[in-house]
């Protein structure tokens, strides 16, 4: 179930889940439509809690994506601009919000091709396959990508840790924190997430 509302700047996307997959009270990115290393502005946000009801997405901000006569405006624009890294990232964001998961994946692929120093592709990769699909281990490899990518981007090591915890691997899950602190600027928004993740992580055991 999607839930669209607010409005936000053009260049990011706010995502509240709601999943039974394990990964309780933690906070992930969401599908941002910003390409770039670590200067990308306006990084949305995600958390991820326990429930009964299955997955539940809202996304806020994402009015200029959705429905189909957007959808078509972003289609069309990375058709039109093959070798845009930014359109195939935006059409990736608009199949995302209209529910087309695959095509959401392709576009965020070239994207990742256009511009391999991006974190941004990967991570969304890694947020539909942890949250749409509650596959934590097909998500795990991308946003393993995403930290190779830009090794500065916060979220990448964020949501590494929650899949990597999600998929039953608390020393793997306490490794991506750790490496997120040593590589992540302090003043970057998925810092203080980091370093309240490794306080939650110290209390598990490593399997």
């Amino acid at each position: 179930m999607k839930r669209l509302y607010g409005t936000v700047g053009a260049a990011a996307l706010a995502i509240l889940v709601l999943t039974g997959c394990g990964a309780a009270n933690n906070t992930t990115n969401g599908t941002s439509g910003t390409t770039g290393n670590s200067s990308a502005t306006n990084e949305a946000s995600t958390t991820i809690t326990n429930s009964t009801t299955g997955t539940k997405t809202i996304v806020e901000g994402g009015q200029q994506y959705q429905g189909s006569a957007n959808l078509k405006k972003y289609q069309d624009a990375a058709k039109s601009k093959p070798n845009d890294a930014q359109a195939q990232l935006n059409a990736g964001v608009a199949s995302h919000v209209n529910g087309d998961d695959t095509a959401a994946i392709a576009y965020y692929k070239k994207a990742a091709a256009l511009d391999p120093k991006s974190a941004v592709p990967y991570n969304n990769i890694g947020n539909i396959y942890l949250r749409d699909k509650n596959d934590a281990k097909s998500a795990i490899p991308y946003y393993q990508k995403a930290t190779k990518a830009d090794p500065t981007y916060g979220y990448g090591w964020w949501n590494l840790a929650i899949a990597e915890q999600t998929a039953g691997d608390v020393a793997a899950a306490k490794q991506a924190v750790a490496n997120g602190l040593k590589d992540v600027k302090k003043s970057d928004p998925a810092y203080k997430g980091l370093q309240a993740m490794q306080k939650q992580l110290q209390s598990k055991k490593t399997s």
